[in-house]
């Protein structure tokens, strides 16, 4: 069977089709993930462990049976506790087995005193299989539904309610639970119970939320009690008026992570709405990755109250592209080739007229608005769609809003300390290809940016881009490096001249002129701490009691060239070790925000501290009793303060780090079983190394002559 990408659920009971659920890498589809767990299993233990030996037995036979008949695999049948962890191909599976399993367990005799409890959480989302096992966003979300739910209870996701919403198990339904905000992670989720047709709550409350608004956007719009934001909402409000007069707009909302943006378009969406306007909502989700996504989203809604005539105007002559989008149609169009995103550029075109015409036709005789909810989360198809229909220009009373987060950890210090900067280009992620095109980016924004400023006289920098725009300009550069095995090329085709700690050997720099190598004695961090009043610098505040052990640990740079798969591994196989520690608590530091997920692997005894904002880096050093990391500048700034440091980087062990470990201020661990080394012990007295308290001024007058 052929999986494509927006393939969707034909039907129950099937076993699990290897080639969607695999443990390969190749392709690319949606996995479901339903996880359980029995509540209060540690006190039913103690009560009488024969007992619960007897109903766990019975406990996992259900699973494993109803599972299976879903059309599921069993991934794990024993994780922490008494869990368990399965993987279905079509999300329609997992959601009957979760109403399969739940039925089961509460039809069931239990011999314990009191009768075992089952709570269950199902998402919807793409994860990376390896090792037999399965790893990613979505088993994070479904882990975090799972602990939200109550014994009883299956939760989930707005992404799997969506699309299994016309496919329910019979005497099954949704209830829509609200917008909840899930431990650890910084999306909040559309929560949906799975109740029996018979559950009172769908009176009561009506089940589903009315269908006229967006349910998402409905919870959130509330004008009695929405304040401030005047002048974005009449902004808003006057666009919506140019666009019912007939002039198609697109407006971008943008901000950081929880300052209202969702709320303000919700707002929006309501006035609309009592306009006489019609709002469709598509959302861009961080872990599923589909082509188009808010597209197939606000389609797939809106055809849903149409009539089969009507739904053939809007789509007009672009039935084959259409059918491919939104697969639910093929029958009602014919054809449905799969692969939408796998298409050429005439396939991307027919996409784009599609969507353009259908918008159109929507729009006829009721103004519309297409909301457009977490751009930042969005696959390059759906930017490249939403660009097309910004430069369309075509006339019809079409508002399309766009909501969007602002990045960048350094950004956020850099705000924090009120300095006034210019952010000038951005990542481009992992890869040669990419690097280069985020290098040629940042070249032409810095290139802009300085001629509003005008030319510098030097550059002192880590930048390859500095490096590069000072090239053209025909200005000296500067750079600062200090670990020998990062790439050179650029710098030495921009002639950039090298400052580094002389304990990494000229040598090293292979392919540099002597002349451009200007070795300096003490290192980096004599730069970073100088001027600094370590005494005086506030302890970072962590909501630790402080009898535990603050172990720091700042996993791998996945992104870096040099990075390699051991010193991932490594850092996974040290958390498994840390979740069994109970007089020590992990203060997580991801550079990205997928690496939170590995921490739902595994049961913790004392839960773990994720940053989920910038902390400057003596603060945070200070608040802490050591320091573990995959390699980077933090490990380095640890040992200089003489804070306890281990490496678990796995490349090419540089000079810097080198001459800390011979200081004895830095550990290096080759392997897991260099574990046994780590000393969970608090922290005494910070002592910094200062080797060159005086580098500042060397560096500075040997640069000026």
């Amino acid at each position: 069977m052929d999986a494509s990408p927006h393939q969707r659920d034909s039907g129950r009971g099937r076993s699990c089709d290897n080639r969607m659920v695999s443990t390969s890498a190749e392709g690319w589809y949606p996995r479901s993930f339903l996880l359980t767990d029995i509540v209060d299993s540690v006190s039913l233990w103690e009560r009488d462990a024969a007992l619960m030996s007897e109903a766990v037995a019975r406990h996992d036979a259900i699973i494993g049976r109803e599972v299976v008949a879903a059309g599921g695999m069993l991934v794990r049948s024993k994780g922490e506790g008494d869990s368990s962890f399965s993987v279905f191909g079509r999300p329609a599976g997992a959601v009957a087995a979760a109403m399969a399993i739940q039925r089961a367990v509460g039809a069931e005799t239990w011999p314990t005193a009191l009768p075992l409890r089952v709570r269950v959480g199902v998402h919807t989302g793409d994860a990376e299989p390896r090792d037999g096992d399965w790893y990613g966003p979505a088993v994070n979300r479904a882990a975090r539904l799972r602990a939200l739910a109550k014994g009883g209870e299956a939760l989930v996701s707005g992404v799997t309610a969506g699309l299994v919403a016309d496919r329910m198990p019979e005497g099954g339904r949704l209830l829509y639970q609200g917008r909840r905000v899930l431990r650890g992670i910084e999306r909040p989720e559309e929560v949906w119970e799975l109740v029996t047709a018979d559950d009172p709550r769908l009176v009561t409350m009506g089940g589903v939320p009315s269908q006229e608004l967006p349910p998402a956007l409905e919870l959130l719009a509330d004008a009695s009690s929405f304040v401030g934001r005047t002048a974005e909402r009449d902004q808003l409000r006057g666009m919506w008026q140019r666009a019912r007069a007939g002039q198609w707009l697109v407006a971008m909302v943008t901000g950081e992570a929880g300052m209202g943006k969702s709320r303000l378009v919700a707002e929006l969406a309501a006035e609309v709405q009592s306009d006489g306007g019609r709002v469709l909502l598509g959302s861009c989700f961080e872990d599923l990755g589909v082509p188009y996504e808010p597209f197939v989203q606000a389609f797939t809604a809106d055809v849903a109250g149409l009539a089969d005539a009507e739904v053939r105007r809007r789509v007009g002559t672009h039935g084959r592209a259409m059918a491919r989008l939104v697969p639910e149609l093929a029958p009602l169009l014919g054809g449905g080739d799969p692969g939408v995103a796998a298409g050429g550029v005439a396939d991307r075109a027919e996409v784009y007229a599609a969507v353009n015409d259908y918008l159109c036709r929507a729009a006829e005789g009721t103004p519309l608005l297409l909301v457009i909810e977490d751009l930042h989360w969005s696959t390059p198809t759906t930017r490249h769609a939403l660009r097309h229909l910004a430069r369309a220009g075509r006339r019809a009373p079409i508002l399309v809003v766009v909501t969007a987060r602002d990045y960048g950890n350094a950004f956020e210090l850099l705000d924090q300390s009120g300095v006034d900067y210019t952010p000038v280009g951005a990542s481009y992620g992992a890869g040669r290809a990419r690097k280069v095109l985020g290098l040629a980016g940042r070249t032409r924004a810095l290139l802009a940016h300085l001629s509003t400023t005008g030319k510098p006289d030097a550059s002192v920098s880590a930048s390859r881009a500095a490096a590069v725009v000072t090239r053209l300009l025909r200005r000296p550069s500067f750079v600062i490096i200090d670990y020998e095995y990062v790439s050179l090329s650029v710098f030495r085709l921009a002639g950039s001249r090298i400052l580094h700690p002389d304990v990494i050997p000229a040598a090293a720099f292979k392919g540099v002129a002597a002349e451009r190598l200007v070795p300096f004695a003490g290192l980096k961090e004599d730069l970073s701490f100088a001027g600094l009043d370590v005494a005086a610098a506030p302890a970072h505040t962590l909501a630790i009691p402080d009898d535990l052990v603050r172990v720091l640990l700042r996993p791998a740079a996945e992104e870096s060239h040099y990075y390699r798969e051991e010193s991932g591994r490594m850092a996974r196989e040290l958390l498994e070790r840390l979740a069994g520690e109970d007089q020590a608590v992990l203060v997580f530091a991801p550079r990205y925000p997928r690496q939170v997920d590995d921490l739902a692997r595994f049961s913790w005894k004392n839960e773990p501290v994720v940053l989920e904002r910038a902390v400057p880096f003596v603060s945070l050093l200070k608040g802490v009793d050591l320091v573990i990391s995959s390699g980077g500048t933090m490990l380095r700034e640890a040992a200089y303060l003489g804070l306890p440091a281990y490496s678990l980087f796995q490349g090419d062990i540089g000079g810097v780090d080198r001459h800390l470990s011979e200081l004895g201020r830095l550990q290096l661990l080759a392997s897991p079983a260099d574990f046994e080394r780590i000393e969970l012990v608090k922290a005494g007295p910070l002592e910094p190394l200062a080797s060159h308290p005086a580098l500042v001024d060397e560096l500075a007058e040997r640069i000026l002559s």
